[in-house]
């Protein structure tokens, strides 16, 4: 599941799981702008505040190639 998808089923703002995981809004706003991805400290904060439905491989898959 991506970031933006559980904010929305849980009614999260960006800001809400910025001061969740402790990073400004604006990183949280390029993770879901696919310009970058969480470091692992904040990677493990995310599958925490989630429980697990947002995982690594929903960030990394805007940077992997597509598959012919």
């Amino acid at each position: 599941m991506k970031l933006q998808e559980w904010m929305t089923a849980n009614n999260y703002s960006l800001h809400d799981v910025a001061a969740a995981v402790g990073v400004a809004p604006h990183s949280c706003a390029n993770w879901l702008a696919e310009k970058n991805v969480p470091n692992s400290t904040t990677m493990r904060r995310i599958i925490e505040l989630t429980k697990g439905q947002v995982r690594p491989d929903d960030f990394f898959a805007a940077f992997l190639p597509k598959r012919k």
